[in-house]
């Protein structure tokens, strides 16, 4: 039972250290190219991407393992294909020192036709996302006064487009003239001829799936919980 891993103090090693004292059969290597035939079998390996200058390691060690683990869906798709039955994605997790609170944003006027998506906006709060407004009619802490414009999105990390039917938002622009990122509505004024996060319009379902990968991404945590999971199922 081992893990082997480079020992540079890099994000690899980093990936191997999270996960000792955990108990496998066999031995996992992090990544592919740490490969060993010497090492008790089954044998297991993390794969990141294929590097042209190492692509026949790749395919020689992905034909060689009993299950694979990869950072994104790409490569566990090109594996699946390659007829390995065992593949999962697990994200490595992020540097905790660098956590902040997420702060979204909404700007504009709340109408009577409820066009704005206030609804939307609502369920973020009932979500617990921080949510704050410029403009009148949110039902969030607000900066009414245009002149805080400024302030406004130098305090926000995301502005969010929750309208259904517009023939801008102006908000969008100035958003992007901060340097603030636009999480908007597909199909909405000129919302898909800039560069946006997307979601479907008017969708909850779509909206919050985003709004939660940007508040809670990968942890180190769960990086070893999936870890877990996969060994438990391969002890002998």
């Amino acid at each position: 039972m081992a893990i082997v891993y480079p020992e540079d103090n890099w994000i690899l090693s980093r990936a191997g250290k999270e996960l000792e004292g955990l108990e496998f059969p066999g031995t996992y290597f992090i990544n592919y190219a740490m490969f060993d035939e010497k090492q008790p079998r089954p044998w297991g390996a993390f794969f990141t991407h294929i590097e042209p200058k190492y692509e026949e390691l790749f395919n020689e060690v992905a034909d060689k393992v009993s299950y694979a683990v990869c950072s994104n869906r790409i490569i566990k798709t090109f594996l699946e294909r390659k007829g390995i039955e065992k593949v999962e994605v697990i994200p490595h997790g992020h540097d905790p020192r660098v956590k902040k609170e997420i702060t979204f944003g909404v700007v504009g006027r709340v109408y009577p036709s409820g066009r704005k998506g206030e609804e939307l906006v609502a369920k973020m709060l009932e979500k617990c996302y921080n949510v704050i407004s410029m403009g009148e009619g949110w039902p969030c802490d607000n900066y009414c006064d245009w002149s805080d414009a400024p302030k406004f999105y130098k305090k926000i990390d995301y502005l969010v487009i929750t309208s259904r039917i517009e023939g801008g938002p102006v908000p969008l622009l100035d958003a992007m003239a901060a340097g603030v990122p636009v999480i908007a509505p597909i199909g909405v004024g000129h919302c898909d001829e800039f560069p946006c996060i997307r979601y479907v319009s008017g969708d909850w379902d779509s909206l919050d799936r985003i709004l939660d990968k940007l508040t809670n991404p990968p942890t180190w945590k769960q990086w070893k919980k999936d870890h877990q999971s996969i060994f438990s199922s391969m002890r002998l």
